[in-house]
């Protein structure tokens, strides 16, 4: 008995040598880490939002060729037929690693591999699409939502260059000039803009002020005017007015008189 159990024993470990021998010596075509990597890269291609509704729930075939080295190529595709789609399928598949290559009594041969893919359609309901974007395949884009609710409110700062003409008693001793002007504005739901404003001009002297003093005046004096703003927006413009302070400088400034 004792030796019969010591036989069987035997007998058990040369079969399963002989079993892994033969495994190594056959194996078939396979991706190297497995279908699911192997989809994975195709999911990962970021298709336009037109492709994408294409192939949603299409079930698509993959038809490789595989050298006896391993390496795949996609030599047909069954179930899409839009060419930009398929030259992205393919670009990707030069991308993917080397298959485990057929193998026959110890011989690497080349090989025919098949894989079946289907896209997922995503559900976005309008409730919960800012929750789920976060985890959701292509960024948000304007076009994306059905509709958008404006608050009415809004706030406008303008920064730009201008030129300016003084009128009246001024414009005998200033002539053309120009500067920088900022404004600050708010509307709300009424669209009544309200906000401040600040102007900056140089204008060239022409004919000097008649003042009691001897200073030599500016030859382009500066004017600083600040003041309010008060308007209105309608749809895509506005009609504004503003009510300033000024002051100008004619002469420098010495010692504290």
């Amino acid at each position: 008995m004792k030796y019969t159990i010591s036989i069987i024993f035997l007998l058990t470990s040369i079969l399963r040598i002989n079993a892994q021998v033969l495994d190594s010596l056959n194996q078939n075509a396979s991706p190297k880490y497995g279908i699911n990597q192997l989809a994975i890269k195709y999911f990962g291609i970021e298709f336009t939002k037109e492709q994408r509704k294409e192939i949603e729930n299409v079930e698509i075939e993959f038809i490789y060729s595989i050298d006896k080295y391993g390496n795949p190529t996609l030599a047909e595709i069954n179930g899409v037929t839009n060419q930009e789609i398929v030259d992205s399928l393919k670009n990707k598949t030069k991308e993917i690693e080397r298959f485990n290559p057929q193998v026959r009594n110890g011989v690497a041969e080349p090989a025919i591999y098949f894989m079946k893919l289907t896209f997922p359609t995503y559900k976005l309901y309008q409730r919960k699409y800012g929750m789920l974007q976060g985890s959701a395949y292509n960024e948000a884009k304007l076009e994306d939502f059905e509709y958008l609710n404006t608050s009415g409110q809004r706030f406008d700062m303008t920064i730009g260059g201008l030129v300016n003409q003084f009128i009246g008693n001024p414009s005998r001793h200033l002539g053309f000039g120009g500067g920088m002007k900022i404004d600050l504005g708010y509307a709300g739901k009424n669209n009544i803009i309200y906000g401040l404003n600040m102007s900056f001009y140089g204008n060239k002297l022409k004919k000097e002020y008649p003042i009691n003093s001897t200073r030599e005046q500016f030859e382009a004096p500066p004017t600083l005017l600040v003041g309010l703003i008060l308007g209105k927006w309608f749809d895509k413009f506005n009609i504004q007015g503003e009510i300033n302070l000024g002051v100008q400088n004619i002469t420098k400034k010495l010692g504290e008189k």
